[in-house]
């Protein structure tokens, strides 16, 4: 009778078995959802924004007011969360944007005349 002073061949191929998925599932993670937080610091971290960016996403994001100012805006037909986000951080409170004029909102990257006057219209109702 011998014995084998190695690893049988099930047993290796459990073991690797086992890596390959543990490999798969660590590198098949989904990225976060964009304009998070999360996909924020996967940005600085990756070198894709500054330090200065990154702090500036990160106040918009954690600001109570500015989430306001955000849900506000993404009811507006044809306002999605990257432009919300940038209304965000042009204005510190709702009543401000809600004081806004067409011709101020219009100074803010991606709004043209007609969400500006969307944007506006909305706001008048509140």
């Amino acid at each position: 009778m011998s014995y084998a002073t190695g690893p049988d061949s099930f047993s290796l191929v459990v073991v690797v078995v086992v890596a390959v998925w543990y490999l798969y599932d660590y590198y098949s993670e989904d990225p976060p959802e964009p304009d998070t937080l999360e996909h924020a610091q996967m940005l600085y971290e990756q070198g894709e924004i500054s330090l200065c960016e990154f702090e500036r996403r990160v106040d918009v994001y954690e600001d109570p007011e500015a989430a306001r100012i955000r849900s506000t805006v993404e009811q507006i037909n044809g306002i999605d969360t990257s432009t919300s986000f940038t209304v965000a951080e042009h204005y510190d409170t709702l009543r401000e944007l809600q004081d806004a004029d067409t011709d101020d909102l219009e100074n803010i990257h991606g709004i043209g005349p007609a969400r500006s006057e969307s944007i506006s219209k909305r706001l008048r109702r509140q």
